[in-house]
């Protein structure tokens, strides 16, 4: 039990830390560059984690469509930006959007709530489309758009599933646990926004 209390500290400390550079690391191309940006970007990480936290908690059609979701979600985000040019509004509302996310995210995995299947689809894939905006503007000018894409949604399966077996695992703790991941990530949220 230690080992398990242990690993959900290391956990939340993950989630407390912040980088001093938003998305690190755009020096690679194609499909390593689609891999490593949802991992790089502490608000991409923290809302795909968070959303497979609560995802754990939903419906079973819910819990196990989630990570397919949140890719139709981030492909469908990545082709509106490509096919609108990526427009400076657009990208300032992509942005509110993610912060939204994230915020929202934490919300409900600190409050345990449940939705209801058709509302929780919607709100993950929509979330995601946020996100899948943000990934195609910070695309590097070089490199496959394809395999960029495939990369980035790759890992969100990853991040996807990642966050659902944590969320699993906190099942079996007190609430107050969850209640301070989310919170956590609520209070990233407010400090990226500020």
């Amino acid at each position: 039990m230690k080992r398990s209390h242990s690993a959900l500290l290391a956990t939340s400390l993950l989630l407390v830390a912040t980088s001093a550079s938003a998305h690190p690391g755009h020096d690679a191309h194609g499909l390593m560059a689609g891999l490593t940006h949802p991992f790089t970007g502490l608000d991409h990480l923290l809302a795909m984690l968070a959303i497979g936290i609560w995802s754990a908690r939903q419906s079973r059609a819910l819990r196990l469509g989630t990570p397919l979701l949140m890719v139709i979600g981030m492909l469908a985000g990545a082709g509106i930006a490509l096919l609108s040019g990526g427009q400076a509004l657009h990208a300032l509302i992509a942005e509110q959007g993610i912060l939204l996310s994230v915020l929202v995210s934490g919300a409900l995995v600190a409050l345990l709530m449940r939705l209801p299947t058709l509302a929780g689809a919607v709100m993950v894939a929509g979330f995601m489309t946020f996100h899948g905006f943000a990934h195609a503007m910070e695309m590097p000018a070089s490199g496959s758009v394809t395999l960029y894409m495939a990369g980035f949604a790759v890992a969100t399966v990853v991040l996807a599933m990642v966050g659902r077996e944590m969320g699993k695992r906190l099942v079996s703790f007190p609430t107050i646990a969850s209640r301070l991941i989310g919170g956590t990530v609520m209070a990233s949220a407010v400090m990226m926004a500020v």
